[in-house]
């Protein structure tokens, strides 16, 4: 039988179960992709955060977790912008001193922690502590204007990180928008309307947890059902989006990087793969590759994997990715890509036949539009309606 305390169990673990599976797939510490990194320990935070609420609601009793309560709840924002500068390449500012101001607040709050100046009864007093009544609903005496104060403290300083966020942001993206335009190469991975979608999105799951949790309180059923609801929505989205925009950025990587049918026998120039693949050896695994791709075109497949490639030329995976990586300098997608496009730009200048853009994009291998939109402007400079265009202008005679 669904009873009221089931439905608030239900309620409160569903949003849980779905940021932690959005932090299974996002988490990474690879150097090599930085804008992964804070996307993962964004969505690490999140959850942690939800489990903590959660398991107050349900009864359970975590005292010591108190401390890291507040502290997760301010590390989102400096986390989503961290995101948002490595999307946009702009390692160089994350780099800068300055950029770590982002996290004073957190670092402010653990310190008023560790000193002892009363943060912990504070916590003590609210709502995801408290039965959920919300922060001024009789979490505390009013005749203790100190902890009045210093709760009143706690939710302007959510609110103002909150507007600082989105007007970093938004100048962030207001600027790099123009970039985009100019160097359509370079920002080919980054798709504006996901960014839009996920940067809103956060900003709702964050507000929405302040209203709350802090401030109104989730003891009513209903209340906990919209609550969880928003969290759900918004933190759904987020997680949907960011997924895409993650996946982007593996298919467009490497696009571009190696000239069409060519075999670089000199490779001491390049970086010398770390297999112990000799000169000649990675000289000959490129050739494999380039007349398998001219003869069998295998790429056109859409789920053809790096395990086909190496069964194809009879190289194992380790050594074909070595060579792949540091001999050819690129990756198993930019690779595949490369190919893809190729075979797109073909099909777009044959005047024989009038496949859409659409079709193209199928026939040449890519899973989607998005994708298939993102690599040729990654290839090309330009879109594919753009390509066409160009392509049906006269050509001026020298």
């Amino acid at each position: 039988m669904l009873t009221q305390n089931n439905l608030i169990v239900l309620f409160y673990s569903l949003p849980v179960y779905q940021l932690l599976f959005f932090t299974i797939q996002l988490i990474s510490f690879k150097k090599s992709n930085p804008a992964r990194k804070y996307l993962g320990m964004m969505f690490l935070v999140m959850t942690l955060f939800l489990t903590i609420n959660a398991s107050f609601h349900l009864g359970y009793d975590f005292s010591l977790l108190t401390y890291f309560l507040f502290p997760l709840f301010l590390l989102l924002l400096p986390f989503m912008f961290l995101y948002f500068l490595s999307l946009f390449q702009r390692h160089d500012q994350i780099k800068r001193p300055g950029t770590s101001i982002i996290f004073l607040p957190v670092v402010l709050v653990l310190l008023a922690e560790i000193l002892g100046l009363g943060l912990a009864r504070v916590f003590q007093q609210l709502a995801f502590l408290g039965g959920g009544n919300g922060l001024f609903f009789h979490s505390v005496k009013e005749s203790d204007s100190f902890l009045n104060a210093i709760q009143a403290g706690f939710i302007l300083v959510i609110f103002a990180q909150i507007v600082f966020a989105a007007l970093r942001v938004t100048n962030l993206i207001r600027t790099e928008k123009e970039s985009m335009r100019l160097n359509s190469k370079q920002f080919a991975h980054i798709n504006l309307r996901w960014i839009y979608i996920i940067s809103i999105s956060l900003l709702v799951f964050i507000t929405s947890c302040t209203l709350s949790i802090f401030i109104f309180g989730t003891t009513q059923i209903y209340s906990a059902a919209a609550f969880n609801l928003l969290v759900l929505l918004s933190g759904g989205l987020a997680g949907y989006y960011a997924m895409k925009q993650d996946t982007l950025m593996q298919e467009v990587a490497g696009v571009g990087a190696v000239k069409p049918f060519t075999v670089k026998s000199d490779l001491a120039g390049g970086t010398r793969p770390q297999a112990n693949v000799s000169d000649q050896e990675a000289t000959e695994v490129i050739r494999k590759i380039e007349n398998l791709m001219l003869q069998h075109k295998p790429y056109l497949k859409k789920d053809y994997s790096i395990n086909d490639l190496s069964t194809q030329t009879e190289v194992k995976r380790h050594r074909l990715t070595s060579i792949i990586n540091d001999a050819m300098h690129t990756n198993f997608n930019g690779l595949i890509n490369d190919y893809r496009i190729r075979e797109a730009i073909r099909m777009l200048e044959d005047d024989t036949h009038n496949y859409t853009i659409d079709a193209i994009a199928d026939m040449a291998g890519f899973h989607s539009r998005s994708s298939f939109y993102a690599c040729f402007k990654k290839y090309t400079g330009m879109t594919p309606k753009e390509f066409l265009i160009k392509q049906k202008q006269p050509k001026t005679r020298v």
